[in-house]
This record gives structure tokens, sequence and C-alpha cells, in this order.
């Protein structure tokens, strides 16, 4: 009345490795859930600091078309609105970013 399907190959090797596997990831998971993110302030400040420095470095110009902007600082222009700017400043390693409103060097009554 018993079946035989011919199967008689055991894979211990193919078997353990899964097992490793899967166990590793599971575990991996639960730790990430029960783990304190204090070790990711690091990284973040690294990331923030580096991406300070880009915006600093490549995105802001040195030269605007406002009046109101101190020779030590650097703009961004903000896209949706022509009237406002960013300054951007360097002192030391610390980047401080300000949004304020543009005041052309060119007066439109003038023209």
């Amino acid at each position: 009345m018993g079946f035989d399907f011919g199967v008689s190959e055991h894979l211990p090797t193919i078997t353990l490795v899964l097992r490793v596997f899967i166990y590793a990831t599971f575990f991996g998971i639960i730790q990430s859930f029960f783990s304190n993110h204090a070790t990711q302030k690091p990284y973040e400040e690294f990331v923030i600091g580096y991406t300070k420095a880009f915006i600093y470095n490549f995105e802001a110009k040195k030269y605007s078309r406002c009046a109101n902007v101190p020779a030590n600082m650097k703009v961004i222009t903000v896209p949706e609105n022509n009237d406002e700017i960013i300054l951007v400043s360097k002192v030391d390693k610390d980047y401080s970013f300000r949004a304020v409103q543009c005041i052309p060097r060119i007066n439109k009554n003038k023209i």
C-alpha cells in the first residue's frame, strides 16, 4: 500500500547553507528592530555636513542680481519665487542658510 516515488537523494549541504542564510536574515531583521539607533548619528552628521559643503561650493553663486547680498556670502535663487533668495555663508566649517527678499540692483522704474 506504500508509495515509492524513487526519490532517495539527500542534500545536506544545500539545506545547511539555506538554513544558515535564513537564520542570519531572520536574526538580522529582529536585531534591526530592537537595536539602538545611536550608531546612525555620526553617519547622519557626516551626510548633512557634506551636503551643506556641496551646496555651498557647487550650487551657490558668488554674484547676484540683488543689492542686499553681503560680500562674504553666496546666493541661491529660488525658482518658484524670483523675489526671494537664500543667502549661504561659511564660517570656519559651519554653513548657514537664510532666506531673504531680493532687492534688485536695477530699478524697473528707471528703465
